[in-house]
């Protein structure tokens, strides 16, 4: 099992589609095989399942089918063993939008079984997005039939990641375009608690009101109730003492900071010689400087270190001052830096001077040469100045002529040509009338017979007028149908008009009021005794609707109904008009299954009375046991004795196979090697052509035992994988494959294999009933390897060997009951598995 599960892994990661499609297959037949052979364990959907994932969006429709059939089959038969389920969300939720309607049956299976096991704040993030997003209305749709099951789980709640689903969204539905999605929304509302539906609704209000406010408004304050809120406790904050901290630090910093620029400035005039008010200048400006670092949380600004600069050192600032890009702004800088220190330096000789005149000599000889190299230094800053006020000159000059060389040199605009005279045109864009007509939908239900009928008469004048209506077509059908019920000889065939003229252009509405509409029809050919009203909408139903979905509603109709509205006749005009009518399987079966149970026996009650609708239902009977011969069939397998009576006299006899022939020309059969044909045949399993079968049998020539053997082997595995129903639909094949090299008694040597159970014992039990009578002449010599499977085998496997027994036993006139050693609790069970069997 284990290398079977690799290779499966293998070929499921593979690039191309034959081999994932192969082990898709492989898959699919031991789902299959799951009843007798339970192949599939919990372990391996462990692992096959997050394969099947990015296959469920796959480019090939027929690995997507593939996948979404096995996914839907783990979700369902091992959900609880399935832990990994929301990812495979997004893509089950995408494929809602397919247009393949297998793909969608199977997805909407999976995304029902997904929502069950998973909370919904991990799949609602999707749902909401798709439902807000999506322009699929088949999508949005399924969505919300999906929801109907969790309105339970619907409340009101702004926050976000709730493990809940909001109803607010559900009520933005209301005013979907299409009239089926704001249906079902309804639905999902009213299954919705009151309280939590009211304050989604009082919410919508007050933004309503925000966005348009009223401009009159009027308030009443007995009917405002305000509760007090609730003050934050900032107290419980677990960061406030880290703030508190983190304050604490930057005050510190911040005195430490300015008391060194305090000391600072005070080392600065002992050395330059300030004055005491000089001193008191520069500290208050050093604590503005302060205050900033304090609000920026960060260095000293440029500005501000110029500043300083300029104040305490002068030979810095002029050497800054010979950049070329600042020429006129550092020599004003410096200026006023020389005028401010040079009266410095005057009040400090002045009053050094008072004291100590030799010192004061000293410094009037020292600042006389200051100034002398001041004033070289500003000479030789002018001319720097003049220098470079020339070379901007000469730039400027040198921009302007290149621009002008630019100008010359860029292309001259073109001429614009003339337009040239227009030719003569069909004419103007019809553009679409408006019919001036107008009117007020209504609700119908509420008003009398006249005002019903007249609504209905100005409406059809209407319509029937050119122009495009005030209403969507949506609208006014779901509007006129409120007044379908109670059906009225007057209303009734007015409304059934209306409805022909306005379904033919939107066909699409058929599906959308599919139930209303066939309902208005059944009851009101019921109440009426006379089809012909409503003849022409039943043409339009049956032209341009499915059969399928038409058929289907009109089943449930009638079942919901206590008296017969005989649908048999109704759709005498489907069944047997230009083209036979194919219908779905879900919906054949349903038909089916109400024409045996209640259609059929109604119509001979009063048969000697209404002929008629006995003849009906014979004749749909017939009509679909023609066309759909095979589901037919399958439906019969699983009815009833009683049902099965009443359709078998509609069935073709058992001689004509309800397989499809096929030709020989047409190269199916390989003439050559009719070898190969078989064993391709053989691998189909159930849907193999067994007149394919049995032809490739009578082709081959056998010459050795062992190769009958080798053959008969595979037969037999062929036959274990046969439904029942299919047996009995290919009696004549299956007696031809059985009578074409099968005639050994040595051939039921099989039963003492060791793999006879369970992989060969059911395709046996079918052989020996249409095997020829001279294969089981002498076996009852293998009773006694029977009954040892019978001793330890489970009832199915019992079953089979009964079959078995009970075969040989009428060819050799000897049962199993016979021998000595079986206890008699086991006679008496072999016996009563005998007679059931008889009695079937």
């Amino acid at each position: 099992m284990n290398q079977k599960l690799n290779s499966i892994i293998h070929q499921l990661k593979a690039k191309q589609p034959i081999p994932i499609i192969g082990a898709l297959s492989e898959i699919e037949e031991m789902k299959k095989n799951q009843l007798k052979f339970n192949e599939i364990t919990p372990e391996m959907v462990d692992v096959l399942f997050p394969l099947l994932i990015p296959l469920l969006i796959h480019n090939n429709y027929k690995i997507r089918i593939l996948a979404y059939k096995l996914t839907s089959y783990f979700l369902t038969d091992f959900r609880d063993y399935i832990y990994n389920s929301i990812n495979a969300f997004p893509n089950v939720i995408t494929s809602l939008a397919s247009v393949n309607k297998k793909v969608l049956k199977h997805a909407k299976i999976c995304a029902e079984a997904i929502l069950n096991l998973e909370d919904p704040i991990k799949w609602w993030p999707e749902i909401e997005s798709k439902l807000e997003r999506s322009r699929s209305k088949v999508q949005k749709y399924t969505i919300l039939d999906l929801l109907v099951d969790h309105a339970d789980e619907m409340y009101f709640c702004d926050a976000v990641n709730q493990n809940i689903i909001p109803v607010q969204v559900i009520c933005k539905l209301l005013d979907d375009s299409d009239i089926k999605i704001q249906k079902k929304a309804m639905q999902i509302l009213d299954l919705v608690e009151k309280t939590e539906l009211n304050s989604s609704l009082r919410a919508a209000e007050d933004q309503f009101k925000i966005v348009h406010p009223d401009p009159n408004p009027y308030v009443d304050l007995n009917q405002i109730h305000v509760e007090p809120r609730k003050p934050r406790n900032r107290a419980t904050s677990p960061h406030k003492d880290d703030i508190k901290n983190c304050e604490n630090k930057a005050s510190s910093s911040n005195i430490s900071l300015s008391n060194a620029k305090t000391s600072n400035a005070k080392q600065s005039s002992k050395i330059y010689g300030t004055s005491q008010s000089s001193f008191k200048l520069n500290q208050s400006r050093n604590s503005i400087l302060s205050n900033i670092e304090n609000k920026t949380l960060g260095s000293p600004s440029s500005k501000a270190s110029e500043i300083s600069l300029s104040a305490s050192s002068q030979s810095s600032k002029a050497s800054q001052s010979s950049i070329a890009s600042q020429s006129s702004r550092a020599s004003q800088l410096s200026v006023a830096s020389q005028s401010s220190v040079a009266s410095h330096s005057s009040v400090a000789s002045q009053s050094s001077a008072a004291s100590h005149s030799s010192v004061a000599s000293q410094s009037s000889a020292a600042s006389q040469m200051s100034r002398a190299s001041q004033a070289s230094k500003m000479s030789q800053l002018t001319q720097s100045s003049k220098s470079s006020q020339k070379s901007a000159n000469y730039h400027s000059r040198s921009r302007a002529s290149s621009i002008a060389k630019e100008v010359e040199q860029a292309p001259k605009p073109k001429t614009f040509k003339p337009a040239k005279p227009l030719k003569e045109t069909v004419g103007e864009l019809p553009t679409q009338q408006t019919n001036q007509m107008t009117f007020r939908l209504r609700d119908l239900s509420m008003m009398q017979l006249v005002q019903k009928y007249t609504f209905l008469q100005e409406l059809d004048k209407i319509i029937t007028q050119p122009g495009k209506l005030q209403y969507p077509p949506d609208q006014i059908i779901d509007c006129i149908l409120t007044a379908a019920f109670p059906i009225c000889r007057q209303v009734s065939p007015l409304l059934s008009k209306i409805l022909s003229e306005l379904l033919p252009q939107n066909p699409e509405l058929i599906s959308v009021f599919a139930h209303d509409i066939i309902k208005f029809v059944l009851l009101g050919i019921r109440f009426l005794q006379d089809p012909s009203p409503f003849q022409i909408l039943t043409d339009t139903l049956f032209l341009e609707s499915d059969p399928s979905e038409i058929v289907d509603t009109a089943v449930t109709i009638a079942n919901s109904e206590k008296r017969s509205l005989h649908i048999e006749s109704y759709f005498i005009p489907l069944f047997f008009g230009s083209e036979p009518v194919i219908l779905q399987k879900q919906a054949l079966f349903n038909f089916l299954c109400h024409l045996v149970h209640r259609a059929y026996p109604d119509s001979v009650r009063i048969a000697d009375r209404k002929p008629e609708y006995l003849n009906d239902v014979s004749r749909i009977l017939s009509s679909i046991a023609t066309n759909q011969r095979v589901l037919y069939q399958e439906f019969m397998d699983i009815q009833t004795l009683d049902a099965q009576k009443i359709l078998e006299k509609f069935l073709i006899s058992d001689q004509q196979s309800a397989t499809r022939e096929y030709k020989i020309e047409q190269g199916i059969l390989n003439l050559d090697d009719p070898m190969e044909t078989l064993n391709n045949e053989l691998k189909k399993g159930n849907k193999s052509n067994l007149i394919l079968i049995a032809d490739a049998l009578e082709q081959l020539d056998l010459a050795s035992h062992r190769r009958v053997e080798s053959v008969f082997r595979d037969i037999i595995k062929f036959f274990s994988v046969l439904s029942q129903g299919k047996v009995q639909r290919h009696t004549n094949e299956i007696k031809r494959i059985c009578n074409s090299h099968f005639d050994a008694p040595q051939l039921l040597s099989i039963i003492e294999t060791p793999d006879f159970v369970p992989d060969l014992i059911f395709g046996l039990s079918i052989f020996v009933w249409y095997c020829p009578k001279t294969t089981l002449e002498a076996c009852n010599c293998f009773y006694y390897p029977l009954y040892s499977i019978f001793k330890r085998a489970s009832g199915e496997i019992r079953e089979q060997v009964i079959l078995i027994e009970m075969a040989i036993s009428r060819v050799t006139k000897r049962s199993i009951i016979d021998l000595d050693f079986i206890p008699d609790a086991h006679k008496k069970l072999i016996l009563k598995l005998e007679k059931q069997f008889i009695n079937q």
